[in-house]
């Protein structure tokens, strides 16, 4: 399944929140009520949300579910 799609179907059966684990990460994903959606990630990443192992963890916020699908690398989900 794609990223794309797999965040759709989440999102059609009205879920506001998840988890997404691609390998051995997981991050925390929140719908808010405006649009955009808030990404929890508790590993060590830089202020861009890039691995950084003098980093910390990271709250980001993109506005479109485009750009949530274009913060993780090119993996296909499996559910």
């Amino acid at each position: 399944m794609s990223r794309d799609r797999a965040f759709e179907s989440l999102l059609s059966q009205n879920y506001s929140s998840f988890i997404l684990k691609i390998g051995c990460i997981g991050v925390s994903i929140y719908h808010a009520d405006n649009g955009s959606y808030k990404i929890f990630d508790s590993h060590a990443r830089d202020e861009y949300g890039r691995s950084n192992p003098s980093g910390a963890c990271v709250l980001l916020e993109v506005s479109s579910i485009q750009s949530l699908v274009s913060v993780f690398p090119d993996y296909t989900l499996t559910q």
